[in-house]
């Protein structure tokens, strides 16, 4: 795994002064924005980052960002944060439409308030068109802050062998369960998948049968449902 830089900046990430707590440029906040495809780490190098340089968290997931569906998802948990906040994690109802603008205007709440506790907001999730809405898309955000991007990079044998192992952890600890009790099984013409709000994604069944028997699926097809899934969802 490696990490490279986005976009670089003339003060780097490790000139931050973690006593004096200087993470200013050019008069600007710093913001570090931490990118990559599912599964290379963002989640666990923002982690790390927070720990190293006094600062929080604020997830860019669009997925991540409702309540529940939690295995589905892949949230870190209590113990996997170690402590270190985060913010607009699980945090929407499911039947809410959580649009860019509500995402950049969320996003901006938090950042200045971590700012405002002289903390490094550190900005991780896998969709980038949050992400893009944000820190290019809107003006205010980008006459305030200057951001450092992380693009975390992994071979592609590596991502594909920790992918399948994460999907056959997530399916024992209730992945499937956990994403029955989202359907309506005596629903005829149509079933709402995650709900509409998280990516209108429909199961359509004019049979009347029910539609989610992803058991009978197999593993190999769930790897593939769900790699597919986020890389739409993330686009």
């Amino acid at each position: 795994m490696s990490i490279s830089a986005w976009k670089p900046v003339q003060s780097s990430l490790t000139n931050f002064s973690v006593r004096g707590m200087t993470k200013k440029h050019q008069g600007k906040d710093k913001v570090v924005v931490v990118l990559g495809a599912t599964g290379t780490g963002k989640s666990r190098i923002a982690i790390d980052l927070a720990a190293r340089f006094g600062g929080e968290v604020v997830n860019s997931d669009k997925i991540q960002v409702y309540k529940g569906l939690d295995i589905v998802t892949n949230k870190v948990s209590n113990e996997e944060c170690r402590g270190v906040p985060h913010h607009l994690l699980g945090i929407i109802d499911p039947e809410v439409d959580f649009t860019l603008h509500d995402f950049v205007h969320h996003a901006s709440l938090a950042v200045g308030a971590i700012v405002q506790k002289n903390r490094l907001p550190i900005i991780a999730g896998g969709s980038n068109s949050f992400v893009q809405a944000l820190v290019n898309d809107d003006t205010e955000f980008r006459s305030k802050y200057e951001c450092c991007f992380l693009w975390m990079d992994v071979a592609i044998p590596v991502l594909h062998s920790y992918v399948s192992k994460r999907v056959d952890q997530m399916v024992d600890a209730g992945l499937v369960e956990e994403g029955m009790a989202f359907f309506d099984p005596k629903c005829v013409t149509m079933i709402m998948g995650l709900g509409a709000p998280l990516g209108s994604l429909r199961w359509m069944s004019s049979s009347g049968a029910k539609v989610l028997s992803m058991v009978k699926l197999g593993l190999s097809f769930l790897r593939q449902l769900l790699v597919k899934l986020r890389r739409t969802l993330a686009s």
